[in-house]
Protein backbone atom coordinates (compact mmCIF):
# COMPACT_ATOMS: atom_id res chain seq x y z
CA UNK A 1 0.00 0.00 0.00
CA UNK A 2 1.16 3.23 -0.68
CA UNK A 3 1.29 6.29 2.13
CA UNK A 4 1.73 10.03 0.55
CA UNK A 5 2.69 12.67 2.77
CA UNK A 6 2.05 16.28 2.28
CA UNK A 7 4.98 18.33 3.70
CA UNK A 8 8.72 17.49 4.08
CA UNK A 9 9.06 19.45 7.21
CA UNK A 10 10.39 17.72 10.70
CA UNK A 11 6.96 16.03 11.32
CA UNK A 12 6.10 14.73 8.13
CA UNK A 13 9.64 13.44 7.25
CA UNK A 14 9.43 11.68 10.76
CA UNK A 15 6.36 10.12 10.35
CA UNK A 16 7.37 8.41 6.87
CA UNK A 17 9.95 6.74 8.66
CA UNK A 18 7.11 4.93 10.24
CA UNK A 19 5.51 3.76 7.49
CA UNK A 20 8.24 2.87 5.86
CA UNK A 21 9.63 0.90 8.47
CA UNK A 22 6.32 -0.70 8.30
CA UNK A 23 7.30 -1.69 4.71
CA UNK A 24 4.51 0.70 3.10
CA UNK A 25 5.79 2.37 -0.20
CA UNK A 26 6.28 6.08 0.55
CA UNK A 27 6.12 9.47 -1.28
CA UNK A 28 6.51 13.04 0.90
CA UNK A 29 5.54 15.83 -1.42
CA UNK A 30 7.19 19.61 -1.48
CA UNK A 31 6.14 22.01 -3.47
CA UNK A 32 10.28 23.57 -3.39
CA UNK A 33 11.66 21.85 -6.60
CA UNK A 34 15.54 22.60 -4.75
CA UNK A 35 14.12 20.54 -1.94
CA UNK A 36 13.07 17.80 -3.50
CA UNK A 37 16.04 17.40 -5.42
CA UNK A 38 18.26 18.42 -2.16
CA UNK A 39 16.37 15.60 0.20
CA UNK A 40 16.84 12.77 -2.83
CA UNK A 41 20.03 13.44 -3.49
CA UNK A 42 21.71 14.22 0.15
CA UNK A 43 18.95 11.96 2.50
CA UNK A 44 19.71 15.19 4.86
CA UNK A 45 17.62 18.02 6.38
CA UNK A 46 18.56 20.21 8.62
CA UNK A 47 15.05 20.08 10.25
CA UNK A 48 16.23 17.08 11.91
CA UNK A 49 19.64 17.25 13.08
CA UNK A 50 21.94 13.31 12.92
CA UNK A 51 19.29 11.96 10.77
CA UNK A 52 19.38 9.95 7.26
CA UNK A 53 16.41 9.68 5.46
CA UNK A 54 15.88 6.02 4.86
CA UNK A 55 16.36 5.20 1.04
CA UNK A 56 13.33 3.82 0.33
CA UNK A 57 11.51 6.70 1.05
CA UNK A 58 10.69 8.93 -2.19
CA UNK A 59 10.31 12.62 -2.90
CA UNK A 60 8.52 14.58 -5.33
CA UNK A 61 7.49 18.09 -6.44
CA UNK A 62 3.97 16.53 -8.71
CA UNK A 63 1.32 16.68 -6.03
CA UNK A 64 -0.81 14.71 -8.83
CA UNK A 65 1.57 11.65 -8.88
CA UNK A 66 2.42 12.19 -5.31
CA UNK A 67 -1.52 11.38 -4.21
CA UNK A 68 -2.11 9.21 -7.09
CA UNK A 69 -2.87 5.23 -5.94
CA UNK A 70 -2.42 6.30 -2.44
CA UNK A 71 -4.16 4.22 -0.11
CA UNK A 72 -3.75 6.84 2.73
CA UNK A 73 -3.19 10.52 2.35
CA UNK A 74 -1.37 12.32 5.25
CA UNK A 75 -1.71 16.25 5.84
CA UNK A 76 1.54 17.75 7.39
CA UNK A 77 1.60 20.61 6.29
CA UNK A 78 1.91 24.13 8.18
CA UNK A 79 -1.57 24.95 9.17
CA UNK A 80 -1.55 28.01 7.04
CA UNK A 81 -1.54 26.09 3.63
CA UNK A 82 -4.07 23.11 4.45
CA UNK A 83 -6.58 25.08 2.81
CA UNK A 84 -4.75 25.77 -0.08
CA UNK A 85 -3.18 22.18 -0.25
CA UNK A 86 -6.76 20.28 0.23
CA UNK A 87 -7.98 22.62 -2.23
CA UNK A 88 -5.54 21.23 -4.94
CA UNK A 89 -5.58 17.48 -4.28
CA UNK A 90 -9.43 17.39 -3.51
CA UNK A 91 -10.11 16.41 -7.24
CA UNK A 92 -7.36 13.75 -6.93
CA UNK A 93 -9.06 11.98 -3.85
CA UNK A 94 -10.43 8.99 -4.72
CA UNK A 95 -13.36 7.14 -2.14
CA UNK A 96 -11.00 4.27 -1.83
CA UNK A 97 -8.40 6.65 -0.08
CA UNK A 98 -8.15 7.57 3.37
CA UNK A 99 -7.25 11.25 5.31
CA UNK A 100 -4.65 11.63 7.86
CA UNK A 101 -4.07 14.97 9.70
CA UNK A 102 -1.06 15.86 10.95
CA UNK A 103 -1.09 19.18 10.93
CA UNK A 104 -1.01 21.00 14.76
CA UNK A 105 -3.02 23.97 15.05
CA UNK A 106 -5.85 26.26 13.40
CA UNK A 107 -6.48 27.99 10.38
CA UNK A 108 -6.36 31.86 11.05
CA UNK A 109 -9.05 33.71 9.80
CA UNK A 110 -11.60 31.83 9.91
CA UNK A 111 -10.75 30.07 14.29
CA UNK A 112 -11.75 26.24 12.29
CA UNK A 113 -9.60 23.14 13.44
CA UNK A 114 -7.73 21.32 10.48
CA UNK A 115 -10.56 18.85 10.47
CA UNK A 116 -12.98 21.42 9.55
CA UNK A 117 -10.83 22.90 6.86
CA UNK A 118 -10.15 19.38 5.09
CA UNK A 119 -14.05 18.81 5.69
CA UNK A 120 -15.30 22.23 3.55
CA UNK A 121 -12.28 21.20 1.10
CA UNK A 122 -12.96 17.58 0.28
CA UNK A 123 -16.08 15.38 -0.04
CA UNK A 124 -14.97 12.33 2.33
CA UNK A 125 -16.13 10.90 5.58
CA UNK A 126 -12.67 8.69 6.09
CA UNK A 127 -10.73 11.21 8.19
CA UNK A 128 -8.72 10.88 11.14
CA UNK A 129 -6.58 13.16 13.30
CA UNK A 130 -3.91 12.18 15.26
CA UNK A 131 -1.52 13.83 18.19
CA UNK A 132 1.33 12.59 19.33
CA UNK A 133 5.29 13.23 20.30
CA UNK A 134 5.91 17.20 20.37
CA UNK A 135 9.66 16.47 19.11
CA UNK A 136 10.28 14.54 15.54
CA UNK A 137 13.80 13.40 17.11
CA UNK A 138 12.06 11.11 19.04
CA UNK A 139 10.16 9.40 16.48
CA UNK A 140 13.25 8.84 14.00
CA UNK A 141 15.30 7.94 17.05
CA UNK A 142 12.71 4.96 17.31
CA UNK A 143 11.91 6.00 20.95
CA UNK A 144 8.91 4.44 22.53
CA UNK A 145 5.91 6.78 21.21
CA UNK A 146 2.68 6.90 21.93
CA UNK A 147 0.03 8.48 19.68
CA UNK A 148 -3.85 9.59 19.89
CA UNK A 149 -5.79 9.04 17.15
CA UNK A 150 -9.27 10.42 16.50
CA UNK A 151 -11.86 8.96 14.07
CA UNK A 152 -15.41 8.88 13.62
CA UNK A 153 -15.03 6.39 10.56
CA UNK A 154 -14.29 3.09 12.05
CA UNK A 155 -12.29 1.96 9.18
CA UNK A 156 -10.20 4.53 9.24
CA UNK A 157 -9.32 4.77 12.16
CA UNK A 158 -8.73 0.55 12.32
CA UNK A 159 -6.54 1.40 9.02
CA UNK A 160 -4.35 3.94 10.34
CA UNK A 161 -3.57 2.25 13.54
CA UNK A 162 -2.60 -0.80 11.63
CA UNK A 163 -0.31 1.01 9.37
CA UNK A 164 1.15 3.39 12.18
CA UNK A 165 1.91 0.92 14.92
CA UNK A 166 4.64 -1.19 15.34
CA UNK A 167 6.87 -2.36 18.29
CA UNK A 168 8.05 0.99 19.18
CA UNK A 169 5.19 3.37 18.14
CA UNK A 170 1.82 2.51 19.72
CA UNK A 171 -1.95 3.87 19.02
CA UNK A 172 -4.82 5.19 21.49
CA UNK A 173 -7.83 5.58 20.05
CA UNK A 174 -10.75 7.44 20.20
CA UNK A 175 -14.21 9.18 18.66
CA UNK A 176 -13.10 12.77 20.01
CA UNK A 177 -11.54 14.79 17.24
CA UNK A 178 -11.85 17.95 17.97
CA UNK A 179 -10.21 16.63 21.84
CA UNK A 180 -7.26 14.99 20.18
CA UNK A 181 -7.13 18.54 18.04
CA UNK A 182 -6.96 20.95 20.94
CA UNK A 183 -4.09 18.43 22.75
CA UNK A 184 -2.45 19.77 19.51
CA UNK A 185 -2.56 23.43 20.16
CA UNK A 186 -1.50 22.75 23.53
CA UNK A 187 1.53 21.00 22.16
CA UNK A 188 2.39 23.47 19.52
CA UNK A 189 2.02 26.20 22.55
CA UNK A 190 4.34 24.25 24.38
CA UNK A 191 7.19 23.74 21.80
CA UNK A 192 6.31 27.52 21.47
CA UNK A 193 6.74 28.22 25.03
CA UNK A 194 10.00 26.25 25.52
CA UNK A 195 11.63 28.08 22.44
CA UNK A 196 10.97 31.16 23.59
CA UNK A 197 12.51 30.16 27.13
CA UNK A 198 15.72 28.77 25.73
CA UNK A 199 16.38 31.53 23.81
CA UNK A 200 16.04 33.92 26.37
CA UNK A 201 17.60 31.97 29.40
CA UNK A 202 20.08 34.82 30.60
CA UNK A 203 17.02 37.12 30.72
CA UNK A 204 15.21 34.37 32.50
CA UNK A 205 17.82 33.65 34.74
CA UNK A 206 18.36 37.60 35.41
CA UNK A 207 14.75 37.87 36.44
CA UNK A 208 14.74 35.37 38.53
CA UNK A 209 18.10 36.58 40.90
CA UNK A 210 16.69 40.20 40.46
CA UNK A 211 13.36 38.69 42.56
CA UNK A 212 15.72 36.82 44.95
CA UNK A 213 17.44 39.80 45.53
CA UNK A 214 14.16 42.84 45.69
CA UNK A 215 10.98 39.96 46.08
CA UNK A 216 8.86 42.18 43.07
CA UNK A 217 10.73 44.33 40.46
CA UNK A 218 8.86 47.50 38.28
CA UNK A 219 7.82 47.19 34.98
CA UNK A 220 10.68 49.76 33.87
CA UNK A 221 13.17 47.32 35.89
CA UNK A 222 11.79 44.13 33.45
CA UNK A 223 11.96 46.21 30.58
CA UNK A 224 15.84 46.93 30.94
CA UNK A 225 16.59 43.44 32.18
Amino acid sequence: MKVCILGSGAYGLALSTIFNKNNYEVVCYSNNRKEVHSLTKTRLTPRIENFTIPKEIKFTNNIKQAVKSSTLVVIAVPARRVDEITKKISKYITSKMHILIATKGIENKTCQFMSEVVERNINTSKIAVISGPTFAKDIVTSSPIGLSLASTNLLTRDLVKTMLENETTKVRETLDIIGVEVKNLIDTAYVKAQELILAHMDKLHAVAQRLLEKETISSEEFNQI
